[in-house]
């Protein structure tokens, strides 16, 4: 999709790393007509119509979201702030965005996430329409859309933010046939993709997938123009607030997602040069990353899990499934229908709902009137960490929603070493006197193992009860436990 000489586009992959086939040989197009545009009015509407039906029914402080929200209350709170001590007993909040936190206090989360998703699947279209080689554009470009807006309901808005940026960076980068890259374009693209990485780091390093092949492909200026801002970006801040954090990768997500890469590699026509070098390089920074204990981790298959199947779908739907062979269409069809599925699997599928605002009344008034921000809380995490923001900021958190802190500031919580005896100096050394216990659905790592009902380590007072209130129409129970000061009595704290 790549043109060594001219800016062609990218379907799929492109802002993620995956660039688009070489059209050397591809005749040029009629000029643009109104019909033309189709596809990407079809993919705004599309992704307009799912986000708003989200905003509207779904979105809610829960899952990734929660973190969104507090990130977004922080901002608003203390603009000027450079470090926020609500979650593991201060983060820097540029390590996580120094852009997105205050467009989503300024205009809420969940407009800022269909805004970017929006912006994203139009000019993802924008890219495939200018493919000669994708005779139906209109498909590709609708299931763009989809992956575009799939991304936001799964909660990831700061992602969705930077990634819209790094794809228009690509639209910025790859014009089409026969349109150069000048000076001010160039400027136009180094801008762009700063923009992607101060909206996300994780964008600004899926820029850098598709510099590099651009770089390989003998797009020297362009790769330039993209390779450069984000890791000046991301190493600029990081030696003034440093965040050494680590996330961790499953083994299925390394497999998965090297897997597909490798597939779309071996897949790609003979004349989708920068696709193959892109999807090799992708596979071997999945692996690398699987190596080598970074923030990164399974982030790395954000790339793959929404532009796989943009690339794959864009391949059915161009001249070489027509003149591939029977055993290759096989493939090509099984591999794009896996994409696709792994998309919707991981993205769509057990959205949570968000609770009742009011679920937690009961317990903050319990927790101002104890004082409980004259010490830190351990909130055992929900499985949707609605606890991370609603608890905020009435009191500060021993922990919160940041998985690359959280392991690397509280290891035994992920390596099977937690003891009760361990979680109890842990608390202590992080002057937490409150522990709250979620009535169901503890997340993991959350100290399951920890025998509550079992003799309580020395030094500890504890009681529960059910609360006579309600959430949702049900009895909601609850536990609550602290460290005994000298002269203290048993508190029970009680969600209503």
């Amino acid at each position: 999709m790549i043109n060594d000489e001219s800016a062609a586009t990218a379907p799929a992959g492109l802002p993620t790393g995956a660039p688009v086939p070489d059209q050397r040989q591809a005749p040029p197009r009629a000029a643009p007509t109104h019909r033309a545009w189709t596809p990407v009015w079809a993919a705004a509407a599309l992704a307009l119509l799912l986000g708003v039906g989200w905003a509207c029914r779904l979105a809610g402080p829960v899952g990734d979201l929660s973190a969104q929200w507090a990130w977004a209350d922080f901002a608003a709170r203390h603009p000027g702030a450079a470090y926020d001590f609500g979650w593991y007993g201060g983060v820097h909040p540029v390590s996580y965005s120094a852009l997105t936190p205050y467009l989503m206090a300024a205009v809420g989360v969940p407009a800022v996430g269909v805004a970017a998703a929006v912006v994203a699947a139009a000019l993802l279209a924008v890219l495939v329409r200018r493919l000669p080689a994708v005779r139906r554009p209109l498909p590709v470009a609708l299931w763009g859309a989809f992956a575009m807006a799939a991304n936001v309901i799964a909660g990831r808005v700061t992602f969705a933010v930077g990634l819209a940026f790094a794809v228009a960076a690509a639209v910025a980068a790859l014009p089409g046939p026969g349109r150069a890259v000048g000076r001010w374009r160039l400027a136009g693209v180094a801008a762009l993709a700063a923009l992607a990485t101060i909206g996300s780091p994780v964008a600004g390093l899926f820029v850098e997938v598709l510099a590099a092949a651009l770089l390989f492909s003998g797009r020297r200026r362009v790769a330039v123009a993209l390779g450069v801002p984000p890791p000046v970006l991301v190493i600029g801040p990081s030696l003034a607030f440093p965040f050494d954090g680590v996330y961790p990768i499953p083994l299925s997500t390394v497999i998965i997602t090297t897997l597909f890469a490798v597939a779309i590699a071996l897949l790609s026509p003979a004349g989708w040069r920068a696709v193959r070098i892109g999807s090799w390089l992708y596979a071997a920074g999945t692996v690398l990353t699987a190596l080598v204990t970074s923030p990164i981790g399974g982030n790395v298959q954000r790339l793959g899990l929404l532009f796989g199947g943009v690339v794959l779908l864009a391949m059915v739907c161009s001249d070489t499934w027509g003149t591939a062979g029977r055993p290759r269409r096989v493939a090509l069809a099984v591999t794009c229908a896996l994409a696709l599925g792994w998309t919707v699997n991981a993205d769509v599928v057990g959205i949570p709902q968000a609770p009742p605002a009011n679920q937690a009344d009961g317990l903050l008034a319990e927790l101002r009137a104890l004082h409980a921000e004259q010490a830190r809380v351990e909130a055992v995490p929900r499985l949707d960490h609605w606890e991370s923001w609603r608890l905020l900021p009435t009191v500060e958190l021993a922990r919160g929603w940041n998985r690359q802190a959280d392991v690397e500031r509280n290891p035994f919580f992920y390596d099977g070493s937690l003891t009760a005896a361990r979680y109890h100096d842990w608390l202590q050394q992080w002057s937490v006197r409150y522990v709250v216990l979620p009535p169901a659905g503890w997340t993991w790592p959350a100290p399951r193992r920890v025998p509550w009902c079992a003799p309580v380590p020395r030094g500890w007072s504890r009681s529960g009860r059910t609360s006579t209130g309600s959430c949702s129409g049900s009895p909601t129970p609850s536990r609550w436990c602290r460290p005994r000061p000298r002269s203290s009595t048993p508190t029970t704290a009680r969600w209503r």
